[in-house]
């Protein structure tokens, strides 16, 4: 072996100190690729379950939105009267007033019995909730303004009314005023809320 130059000797620890620093260099390098790798991975997850968070809120939002209003939609029905117990004798002194109010001459009514209403495209299988009863109206009237005064004040009595059918036809009559005769057929709904 043959001894060293003292010039080599003199840069051996430089040297020696030059490939730790590169080493400990690389090492930095690669340790903080790996930092970086995973904490990209961990910014992934955490945006994955923050959109995972907000999907849920929203979800819970939405789930709220859609209660509070079906419970405004309730309150509505009851403040409605749907709820109330069938009241039929309230009903025909209802009926009275209307014919008193706008003075018809011939007037007749008949209040069928409660039967379950179906809504087009419900469910049969489910406990039936909303409930109508028939009324048959037959009046007298003696122009159109008149039926239709009729009608809006049936309507404002407080109760859920749909007509289903109303037939008008001339008074045949020549002994008779000239008029309408008017035929109808009005859903007066209720709704019982399952237990």
């Amino acid at each position: 072996m043959t001894p060293l130059s003292p010039a080599w000797q003199r840069l051996r620890m430089p040297l020696v100190i030059s490939a730790v620093m590169l080493l400990g260099g690389i090492g930095l390098v690669w340790g903080s690729h790996h930092l970086l790798v995973t904490t990209e991975q961990t910014a992934r997850m955490a945006a994955n379950r923050l959109g995972e968070t907000e999907s849920r809120l929203r979800q819970a939002q939405e789930t709220d939105r859609l209660t509070r209003d079906a419970l405004a939609g309730y309150a509505a029905l009851r403040k409605a009267g749907l709820q109330q117990p069938v009241d039929r004798v309230a009903w025909q002194e209802s009926l009275q007033a209307t014919h008193k109010a706008l003075q018809i001459e011939a007037f007749s009514y008949e209040i069928g019995a409660e039967h379950p209403l179906t809504i087009p495209g419900e469910a049969t299988d489910n406990t039936p909730t909303i409930f109508a009863s028939k009324l048959h109206l037959r009046a007298e009237l003696p122009h159109e303004d008149a039926f239709l005064a009729l009608i809006n004040a049936l309507k404002h009595a407080g109760k859920p009314l749909r007509p289903t059918r109303c037939v008008l036809s001339r008074l045949a009559s020549p002994a008779q005023a000239q008029g309408l005769a008017s035929t109808c057929e009005i859903d007066w709904i209720r709704m019982r809320a399952t237990p």
